[in-house]
């Protein structure tokens, strides 16, 4: 397996007490690390497995085809979940920014609906009270 220092493409994924439950029975713990190690890389970064140096590289590559397509899966849905709440997020950001405009707007329609402003309101109040005096 190439070791590839790039950055984490995913913080996590899925990982299937059925990969466990296809592997605890091995007799040999370096197949057992070699095929964990390559759902975790597969997993994490996107590396897919070398099993040629491992002595059983035809029954860990012909385990591995049986469980790629489900890390494939896991991953495919845990991106469509993420892309989701991405633009869920970006739209409830647009929905608030329309929202602020909106508020905004209505304010000075209804200002100018009820034909005054502050400064006017307070002429308005002044006006009442010198005629009032008079």
């Amino acid at each position: 397996m190439a070791t590839n220092k790039k950055a984490l493409q995913r913080p996590g994924f899925l990982f299937l007490t059925s990969y466990y439950e296809a592997i605890k029975d091995f007799p040999d713990k370096e197949m057992r690390l070699a095929f964990l190690e390559a759902v975790i890389r597969f997993g994490a970064f996107g590396e897919e497995p070398d099993f040629s140096n491992n002595k059983d590289c035809v029954f860990l590559s012909a385990l591995w085809m049986l469980t790629r397509p489900n890390l494939e899966t896991s991953i495919k849905n845990y991106q469509n979940r993420i892309g989701k709440c991405k633009s869920r997020r970006d739209k409830d950001k647009d929905t608030d920014t329309d929202k602020d405009t909106d508020k905004a707007t209505n304010s000075k329609r209804i200002n100018n609906e009820s034909g005054t402003n502050q400064n006017d309101s307070t002429k308005h109040n002044r006006r009442i009270d010198e005629n009032d005096l008079l």
